[in-house]
């Protein structure tokens, strides 16, 4: 069962995501370990289909929830829904099969999961809300991975091709 208190992240689809970290960091207060710049390997639940889209992404140190920033990417999932830069509401789960199955059946259908050696989902599934709001359901397991990331300790990864210190938890370390 999905709860409240499991809620984890808030999702933000931004144009620039250099520019946001510094905007967030500016108005809000949040701070960055890294950028990571990697891919998403990703199955369509509707058609099948398998596609490795480009992934840019920063995760706040802050949690409770944590902010994401995903860099847009035209022609894939990576975009804003219509009329707002909103991407997702992350919520972790004990049983990832089991809750994407749980929400399906409440009418809140899978739409793409992670896919890894042609299973899916894997670690994590989008389900769309009738408004077009995404939920996204993360295995907890993954919990440690996202933490490691939070404080910018990123193990390799066959998906983060370039990790970005950011200094002051804004800014690109080299600038």
């Amino acid at each position: 069962m999905i709860v409240p208190g499991d809620m984890f992240e808030i999702c933000f689809v931004v144009r620039n995501l250099e520019a946001a970290v510094e905007q967030y960091h500016k108005a809000f207060g949040y701070t960055f370990s890294v950028i990571l710049d990697g891919v998403l390997p990703t199955r369509e639940a509707a058609t099948q289909e398998d596609s490795v889209p480009p992934l840019r992404m920063a995760v706040s140190r802050e949690q409770h929830p944590q902010i994401e920033l995903l860099e847009a990417v035209p022609d894939t999932h990576l975009v804003p829904p219509t009329g707002t830069g909103l991407h997702h509401l992350g919520y972790y789960v004990d049983d990832l099969s089991a809750a994407s199955e749980a929400l399906a059946a409440l009418g809140v259908p899978l739409v793409r999961g992670g896919v890894v050696d042609g299973v899916s989902p894997v670690s994590w599934a989008y389900h769309e809300m009738g408004d077009g709001t995404l939920i996204e359901l993360v295995d907890r397991q993954s919990a440690p991975l996202r933490t490691m990331i939070t404080v910018g300790q990123v193990p390799p990864s066959p998906w983060a091709r370039q990790v970005i210190r950011l200094a002051d938890g804004w800014r690109p370390a080299d600038s």
